[in-house]
């Protein structure tokens, strides 16, 4: 008996420490491959990651109403990304394209705000095997800033008259009617956009709307009539055209070469200044006037004309998703809110107003945030109305 037992094997202290080892191993394996992602490098060495790593770069946690504060993000995951996301109050704002399966993703959120407040952002990344990180921004929003023309949101509350409201801010019911379109219907919890102009704030509290105000009528070009194509100009050249691009442009393209890093989020098209601009499709104006979002100073720039910053006196439309941008206008015929049901129909007149260098038509279309080639969206367009 006492033979038999000491001829069965025994774990020494050593083979124990190897067992212990074994089980430790895989364990950290399990958990490894329900909450991390691993890699080989190069030596074939296992490297894990707990990712996707979201950095954002440093924004002013104070802005002001109507003036950009472009949120810069960077995501990164060592098996890739798959979608980035921003929500503003759990509605997504901001969806970027995301090539699946990139290591490194940098977007811009361009938040413009729009009403005073705080705001609490959330960015959402995930990764192509599933894992999934969040990160929360708190910024805040007051009015106004020291120079500049912006539209500040006034929430309507109950026992607001139209017209106290005007006096106090030192604006007249007619540029309130010019922002805001159905300003006669406008009930308690609707915002109103008030035009605020530094220069109101001398008559803020003491306005006389029938002393001190005028009507704000643009002026009409009867004669026209309405174009059968989708290109927004009779004539012209595609001086630049959309993508990487050399030049400064002030958006760096994520996804562009060393030597051609920025990328121009539209097409110019060169035309003599004063020359008539049409839409390329339908929708609601929802901007029309100087930029209120950029504090780019071009007045030294060779060519500009007032005002002097960002796109000048622009219009934009939207329908749905989609967004249509004209720049460096020297005027409009266009009125905040109007419906245009199609392509043809006169905006306004070339220029070359904001930053840039000569007469000029800056055009954007954006699919749900994401710039897009313009003139192919005009061929479409175009391939459209002649099928």
């Amino acid at each position: 008996m006492l033979e038999s037992l000491m001829k069965r094997p025994v774990l020494t202290l050593g083979a124990l420490a190897l067992v212990g080892t074994v089980v430790v191993a895989a364990v950290l394996l399990v958990v490894l491959s329900n909450n991390e992602a691993a890699e080989e490098d190069d030596q074939g060495e296992t490297v894990t990651t707990e990712g996707p790593f979201i950095t954002v770069e440093s924004v002013e946690t104070n802005a002001d109403v109507g003036v950009a504060q472009p949120i810069k993000i960077r995501v990164e995951d060592a098996q890739g990304v798959a979608a980035v996301e921003v929500l503003l109050a759990d509605e997504s704002v901001w969806n970027p394209t995301v090539i699946r399966g990139q290591k490194t993703v940098f977007t811009t959120y361009p938040w413009i705000p729009e009403a005073t407040g705080d705001f609490l952002f959330t960015i959402r990344a995930e990764t192509i095997d599933g894992r999934e990180e969040v990160k929360d921004i708190q910024l805040s929003a007051g009015c106004c800033p020291p120079e500049g023309d912006v539209n500040i949101g006034y929430t309507v509350k109950e026992g607001d008259d139209l017209a106290a409201v005007a006096n106090g801010f030192g604006v007249c019911l007619d540029q309130l009617r010019e922002v805001n379109p159905d300003v006669e219907n406008i009930k308690p919890g609707d915002v109103l956009q008030i035009p605020y102009r530094p220069i109101n704030e001398r008559n803020a509290g003491n306005m006389n709307q029938e002393e001190d105000c005028e009507p704000v009528t643009p002026d009409v070009f009867v004669n026209f009539e309405r174009r059968d194509t989708a290109f927004p100009t009779e004539g012209g050249t595609i001086s630049r055209g959309f993508g990487c691009a050399q030049f400064f442009t002030g958006y760096r393209g994520t996804n562009c070469p060393a030597d051609m890093p920025w990328f121009h989020t539209g097409v110019d098209i060169a035309i003599e200044e004063g020359s008539p601009i049409t839409t390329v499709d339908g929708g609601t104006v929802v901007h029309v006037g100087p930029d209120v979002t950029s504090r780019a100073n071009c007045s030294n720039v060779n060519g500009s004309k007032s005002p002097h910053n960002g796109y000048g006196n622009h219009i934009r439309i939207e329908d749905g998703e989609l967004l249509f941008l004209y720049a460096h206008l020297s005027g409009w015929i266009a009125s905040q809110g109007q419906i245009y049901d199609g392509s043809g129909f006169l905006l306004g007149y070339n220029g070359t107003t904001g930053c840039s260098t000569g007469p000029h038509l800056h055009l954007e279309v954006r699919r749900g945030g994401v710039p897009m080639d313009p003139l192919v969206y005009i061929n479409q367009v175009e391939s459209a109305a002649g099928e």
